[in-house]
């Protein structure tokens, strides 16, 4: 995905200041689905579940395929109370995943939404092992996931994900820009640059961070001290 301002504001959290955000994006782009997503989801965590959905609905119709949008929309369905419209878009999403990649990260989006925990947390465990980009973008800012994160199961994955706890502890900006100056960065620490990179709100360092996860996951590290110089 790219990102723009109003879509790094979701993951600061900052719904007013996200909304406004995206939609100036809209009028200038009407196409890009994303932008309609990210503004369903400011628009859930303020509680405006038709305005949300009707954005879910708008980016589907500009892609109906891509599972991040059916996931935005399957749990925006179950946060409202459409439970069996939820239930049908996990049905789509295992439908659909013959046929072209499903992020297992999205489909715990789903069962989020249905408070299903043991569900989640396996669909969860299917995109750590699945390696893909949307665990480590999205789980560490994902507020549809806050009811989980005092389990112990997610205590458990945050560490085998092995995202630093400076993470938390100091500012995100500084802790990447120092890092990526020593030149060298390994898959552990490029999970934790691009949460930084998103929450520091600097989109140069996002696509940076990014381009250097996907480096090092092509690498394969096993190891948390290996890394690839730059």
């Amino acid at each position: 995905a790219n990102f723009c301002p109003g879509s790094v504001s979701v993951f600061n959290r900052q719904w007013d200041l996200a909304i406004q955000q995206l939609h100036s994006a809209i009028d200038l782009d009407k196409t890009y689905w994303i932008h309609h997503v990210f503004l369903g989801r400011a628009y859930e965590q303020q509680g405006r579940m038709p305005q949300a959905i009707a954005e879910f609905e708008e980016a589907r119709k500009l892609d109906p395929e891509h599972s991040e949008i059916w996931s935005a929309l399957g749990h925006a369905y179950a946060v409202a109370g459409k439970t069996a419209e939820a239930r049908m878009v996990l049905d789509h999403l295992k439908e659909l995943s013959p046929h072209s990649y499903v992020a297992p990260y999205n489909v715990a989006i789903v069962y989020a939404g249905l408070r299903e925990k043991d569900q989640t947390f396996a669909w969860l465990e299917r995109s750590f092992a699945d390696k893909g980009y949307y665990l480590p973008v999205y789980l560490p800012t994902d507020a549809r996931l806050d009811f989980l994160r005092s389990d112990p199961r997610w205590i458990e994955l945050e560490r085998r994900m092995r995202l630093p706890a400076e993470l938390i502890n100091h500012q995100p900006r500084d802790i990447l820009m120092r890092a990526t100056g020593e030149r060298m960065i390994g898959r552990s620490l490029a999970h934790y640059h691009i949460t930084a990179a998103i929450r520091a709100g600097g989109m140069g360092e996002v696509y940076r961070a990014t381009a250097l996860y996907r480096k090092a996951v092509k690498r394969q590290h096993t190891h948390r001290d290996e890394c690839v110089r730059l």
